[in-house]
């Protein structure tokens, strides 16, 4: 009797899948939080009126939400993903020294069937005293 209640379940599921039901197997959640963490400037001199050349930073990003917090790299080439139930959260990257300056925290909100992004600039610290005209 199960064997047969088995095979059922098995025909009707198949079944399901072929008319266009729903998958037996839950979806994978499609929202969370994603970026790209860069790092900058990487040049000392800097000209009125240009923009700082940037590279990626593979960087420690903690996400604070009410009532959990998860932690996650950044990877070499400055992406990271992190998949997190809709809700409030507070984006923070970390920084094992005085340089470099992590970026300030950045409050976001995560919806159902989206990803929030989140893009992250570290500041490198490398300067010379006063801008050089162009």
């Amino acid at each position: 009797m199960n064997r047969i209640r088995s095979l059922s379940l098995a025909i009707a599921a198949v079944a399901a899948i072929a008319l266009g039901g729903a998958s037996p197997v839950a979806a994978a959640p499609r929202h969370g939080i994603t970026g790209h963490v860069t790092i900058g400037p990487i040049s000392p001199i800097s000209y009125v009126g240009a923009s700082s050349p940037t590279r990626p930073y593979s960087a420690t990003i903690v996400v604070t939400g009410k009532t959990r917090s998860w932690t996650v790299q950044s990877d070499a080439a400055g992406l990271y993903t992190l998949i997190v139930p809709p809700g409030h959260y507070t984006v923070t990257g970390l920084s094992s020294g005085l340089l470099p300056h992590a970026p300030r925290p950045v409050a976001v909100d995560v919806t159902a069937s989206t990803f929030t992004v989140v893009d992250l600039r570290y500041d490198s610290g490398i300067r010379l005293p006063g801008l050089l005209p162009r």
